[in-house]
């Protein structure tokens, strides 16, 4: 019988790689510019570690290393040309070969991983840039309105001879017009901070609309490699192989490894869910824009991985 040998990939994910936090704008004294988004940076690998249901992962993994391994043993053991070896022989040589395409798969994905994650980054300081130049030339309008009446009365109290009650009122109206002029300021900046990020969460679903049509394209590439390689093999070895099949021991073997393989992703992917939740309501409480994991050295941004470690264990 032949038996198809298919992919695992561990794909990265990229809805952890840009997480989007719908948080309230951080009210800040009055300012002309705006400051920079806040971002936070996360180390996967490091919190997936942490995560209370790691230990449960690691077991799979090592159970489904120790049936490669002893399969690995097993071919090793027997004749080239026994009765059903050259399967085993196959089996191995396909699995070494299935190994070197999930590195490659990995490398591409990561490379492309850190391509959109500065895409992100470009946008978010355009966005900075934006809002800086708008409340910039919205204050020089407010100033054409406002600054002459605040300057008019500080030199009339500087000046003009005044009981205190005039004076007194003629500062609560000079502190009127700043106070309307400061709140119009922070008005101003909460929209454009609004639109802004309404604007880089459209950005995060076309990246990651992006990134899973490439993860999609590379992974149905590995996979016709491999179907490839495997026929190649199954072509040079049809003479001494036709109508063989994998021994009852090497198919309860592969049935295992293909259940405890099933079950190790499926808590991956649990153990992702974790993550990212955990990571939304760090961001959530630390007023982040977006949370950025797997990142490089470069980003600016708030470390929040213990934060996150911290949340998971709750």
């Amino acid at each position: 019988m032949k038996q198809r040998v298919k992919i695992y990939v561990l794909c990265v994910c990229l809805v952890l790689l840009l997480i989007p936090v719908l948080t309230g704008c951080k009210k800040t004294a009055p300012q002309t510019e705006s400051a920079a988004p806040r971002i936070g940076v996360l180390d996967l690998d490091k919190t997936m570690r942490a995560h209370p249901r790691f230990n449960e992962y690691d077991q799979l993994s090592q159970e489904i290393a120790k049936i490669q391994a002893e399969a690995s043993r097993s071919n090793a053991g027997g004749s080239p040309t026994a009765p059903g070896q050259g399967t085993n022989v196959a089996g191995q040589s396909a699995a070494g070969y299935q190994q070197v395409l999930e590195q490659q798969v990995s490398a591409q994905l990561a490379q492309k991983q850190n391509e959109l994650g500065q895409v992100l980054q470009a946008k978010i300081a355009a966005e900075s840039q934006r809002i800086n130049e708008q409340m910039t030339e919205y204050a020089r309008e407010l100033d054409q309105t406002y600054q002459a009446e605040i300057l008019s009365a500080q030199l009339k109290m500087q000046t003009v001879q005044m009981t205190p009650e005039e004076r007194e009122t003629v500062k609560k109206q000079m502190d009127s017009l700043q106070a309307e002029r400061t709140q119009k300021l922070q008005e101003k900046q909460q929209a454009l901070e609004q639109e802004a990020k309404l604007r880089i969460e459209q950005e995060q679903k076309n990246i990651e609309e992006q990134f899973r049509q490439y993860q999609a394209k590379v992974a149905a590439d590995a996979d016709s490699q491999m179907n490839g390689k495997i026929q190649d093999m199954q072509t040079r070895r049809a003479e001494t192989e036709a109508g063989a099949s994998l021994p009852p021991v090497a198919q309860k073997n592969a049935a295992d490894l293909k259940v405890l393989q099933e079950q190790r992703e499926k808590l991956r992917q649990i153990m992702l869910k974790d993550v990212k939740d955990a990571a939304a309501r760090v961001a959530a409480k630390e007023n982040l824009e977006v949370v950025i994991v797997n990142y490089q050295q470069n980003i600016q941004g708030i470390d929040v991985t213990d934060a996150v470690i911290a949340e998971i264990k709750k």
